[in-house]
């Protein structure tokens, strides 16, 4: 129940900000938080980032290809996608929370240029 309301919800504020309803509304509708860091386990320069759900988001260019650690502070109600394209497109990591993108293949590490977030399904 709580999933499908919060889609509902989410749609409709897609719909109604699409449509060019009052600002007023972006603090009503639900947003996921992301955190990123430049350096593994989330020491270094960090930031907290409230998202737009259903929105590729670009990494301000300050960030771009330097994000070493993810996480996905609201992933018991969202799902977030880290994407090496600006555009949301193409090779995408699933994991809502990694402390070290350089472990593993270390594809993702000081690559990621944007992110995607929904509901839980």
């Amino acid at each position: 129940m709580f999933s499908y309301q919060l889609t509902l919800t989410t749609l409709a504020c897609h719909i109604l900000l699409t449509l060019g309803a009052p600002t007023v509304l972006d603090d009503r509708c639900p947003k996921a938080k992301v955190r990123i860091c430049d350096s593994t386990n989330f020491r270094g320069d960090c930031k907290s980032i409230e998202v737009e759900l259903e929105k590729c988001v670009k990494v301000e260019k300050a960030w771009n290809d330097r994000i070493s650690s993810i996480e996905n502070m609201s992933r018991a109600a969202f799902n977030c996608q880290w994407f090496l394209d600006g555009k949301c497109e193409g090779d995408w990591y699933g994991n809502q929370n990694d402390g070290d993108l350089g472990d593993g293949n270390g594809k993702f590490d000081e690559s990621i240029s944007a992110y995607k977030c929904a509901p839980n399904e």
